[in-house]
């Protein structure tokens, strides 16, 4: 489906031309009569000039009903032509928004096709709050008529389209306690699903805690070049942070460099002000219980990736001393330490990495 060709309309159909009476047809018949009754002086020839009236009022009967005919048949192309219209449309913001959300995807989606995992975080990263209504990107050509207007008008905006944010120098919630920490949960999974925790860091213990959060892998600082995301309820104090996540109270005073706001109304409706101006939202929003179960059901498929240090040393492994062959330690994971025996596993092996890595440290 070629989202970029215009959406032709059915021109507005044109009444049927009134029939036109047959005067002259209908006078024959007259004058050959009149004549017929000067020649012969017979009263009946009256009679045959009385069919010219008759005939002409026939033909408009005939016309007549020709003519609603065709009305009914053009209004009937016109109504299929319009059903044709309205289903064309409803299959392009269809796959419009499939698009959308395949671009920007929310939480749900995210849980349910996990991404592969994005690679910078940073102030261009998108974030979906939730769903709303965008500018559809859909053309419409043809048609006249208030229909058509209405059409053009439908046709513009997209419903339940995903609304994503630049994440900028972050993003403040504020509303009820409970509400924001629903929306920032839904946030925070969101993001934990697309950046690994090599890539991410959530620094807040506190407020983590508080969300149900503080097992996440991306709580426990893993890589040094990884991006840090401050949470915090009120103004996060992190000097080292490069984005914030604020929740605030109802009358609490916003910080500077948020680069979005929003402003919960209830559970699950908002109004979001941002660079792109001021949007009513549906929130997506994750219970602590929520949550916590998606965290458990992580650590289930993961392990425990608390037992990855952040850096080792050469000095802190050591083979077993009943180690045969040619054993060497390489490292440490979840479940221990790496043995890697080039005896028994060899004879060759390859290191491999991009420059800068480490290969010729190994």
């Amino acid at each position: 489906m070629d989202l970029a060709e215009p959406l032709t309309l059915p021109p507005t159909p044109e009444p049927a031309r009134r029939p036109p009476i047959p005067k002259l047809a209908a006078l024959v018949p007259v004058a050959a009569g009149i004549a017929m009754w000067a020649v012969t002086g017979s009263l009946l020839a009256l009679c045959f000039a009385a069919l010219g009236p008759l005939m002409m009022l026939a033909s408009v009967a005939d016309g007549i009903r020709q003519r609603r005919r065709e009305q009914r048949r053009a209004e009937a192309d016109a109504a299929e032509q319009w059903r044709r219209a309205d289903a064309a449309l409803a299959r392009r913001h269809a796959a419009e928004r499939e698009a959308l959300q395949h671009r920007h995807p929310d939480v749900r989606t995210c849980l349910e096709e996990p991404p592969l995992g994005e690679a910078g975080f940073g102030a261009k990263t998108m974030l979906v709050l939730g769903r709303g209504t965008a500018t559809s990107t859909i053309r419409v050509s043809g048609g006249d008529g208030e229909r058509a207007e209405r059409f053009r008008a439908r046709a513009a905006l997209l419903d339940e389209a995903p609304v994503a944010v630049e994440l900028g120098g972050g993003i403040c919630i504020r509303g009820a306690r409970p509400v924001t920490a629903a929306v920032a949960r839904a946030l925070l999974i969101q993001l934990c699903t697309r950046f690994r925790a090599t890539r991410l860091t959530l620094a807040g213990d506190d407020a983590l805690a508080v969300l149900g959060l503080d097992q996440l892998p991306h709580a426990r600082p893993r890589a040094r070049e990884a991006a840090r995301l401050a949470v915090a309820f009120g103004i996060s104090r992190d000097p080292r942070a490069d984005a914030v996540l604020c929740l605030l109270g109802p009358e609490d005073e916003l910080p500077e460099g948020v680069s979005t706001i929003v402003e919960c109304e209830d559970p699950t409706r908002a109004q979001v002000r941002s660079s792109a101006g001021v949007r009513r939202v549906h929130l997506d929003a994750l219970s602590r219980a929520q949550a916590q179960r998606i965290v458990a059901g992580w650590a289930q498929e993961t392990g425990d990736e608390s037992a990855v240090p952040v850096s080792l040393t050469l000095s802190e492994l050591s083979a077993p001393s009943e180690a045969s062959g040619l054993l060497a330690v390489i490292g440490r994971g979840e479940r221990g330490e790496l043995h890697m025996d080039l005896v028994a596993d060899g004879p060759h092996a390859i290191v491999t990495g991009m420059t800068g890595a480490g290969r010729a440290s190994c």
